[in-house]
């Protein structure tokens, strides 16, 4: 699995799924609140895509759908990741709504996401995201120590790897597993690629399919998810760290922040 990814809106799917099949066998299709990053594929548009490039689909429900391949059964997922007044985001995979950015604390994004029967996780939560210039930093002692808090509070999984965290930032991605192993809840890997699509999967979260089985519903589905990927069933959960190249980290990144900083330093 690759929880955690966003892709243009003119996104080829069809090319998206060829890519990605062989490396995973489900995808999350992450937005983002209105305003918060550039355009990003929604997964309603993704379903549009599909029936306009021809391509037939299973649908579970409102929050996913399977289509056949030449690997097996390939599941593309609604997710949303939700910024918080906490300065920390958490990914609802599954989640039935689009959210407003720093609405909720974690805590209530943790619990809203639960409500609703999404799986709930912390997206790089050992690096601070929107510094300018450096685009991420470590997180302070304080930082870090109200993370472990919610760790310990809410069992709530984290990424343990994120490909993105790469160039200066790989360090986090061992102190995030090291924190987590010791908080006792599932680490997860992810890719967060941010429109490069031939990535997805380069880092990825494994369980077994029998965990999963055939659901019908994205209910059965999601329920499944989270009970895998619970703290009770961490040491079942494998995952494989990949990292973005440094070329692909500045396109898709840093160029991009360079421009949105000119722009407001032009602004002012």
């Amino acid at each position: 699995m690759d929880l955690h990814a966003h892709f243009r809106p003119e996104q080829s799917i069809g090319k998206l799924i060829a890519q990605a099949s062989p490396r995973i066998d489900l995808l999350t299709i992450t937005e983002k609140p209105d305003g918060i990053d550039r355009a990003i594929l929604s997964y309603d548009c993704a379903l549009e895509k599909l029936t306009e490039e021809g391509i037939y689909y299973y649908s579970l429900g409102e929050r996913a759908v399977a289509v056949d391949t030449p690997h097996g059964l390939f599941y593309l997922v609604r997710g949303m990741e939700v910024p918080t007044t906490d300065n920390q985001s958490v990914v609802m995979v599954g989640n039935r709504e689009r959210y407003q950015a720093d609405y909720f604390s974690v805590p209530a994004a943790i619990t809203e996401a639960k409500r609703t029967g999404a799986f709930p996780f912390l997206d790089h939560p050992l690096t601070i995201g929107g510094v300018p210039l450096l685009f991420f930093r470590y997180t302070t002692a304080d930082e870090l120590q109200q993370r472990r808090e919610w760790f310990q509070a809410y069992k709530v999984a984290g990424e343990g790897c994120n490909a993105i965290n790469t160039l200066w930032m790989w360090r986090s991605n061992l102190q995030a597993r090291k924190v987590m192993k010791e908080e006792g809840v599932t680490a997860l890997a992810n890719t967060d690629i941010h429109y490069n699509w031939k990535d997805v999967g380069k880092a990825r979260t494994s369980i077994s399919k029998s965990a999963i089985g055939a659901p019908f519903t994205d209910e059965q589905l999601f329920s499944a998810l989270s009970q895998s990927l619970s703290a009770e069933q961490r040491c079942n959960v494998q995952i494989e760290a990949g990292y973005t190249t440094a070329f692909t980290f500045f396109w898709s990144m840093g160029i991009p922040a360079l421009g949105e900083l000119a722009s407001s330093l032009y602004q002012k």
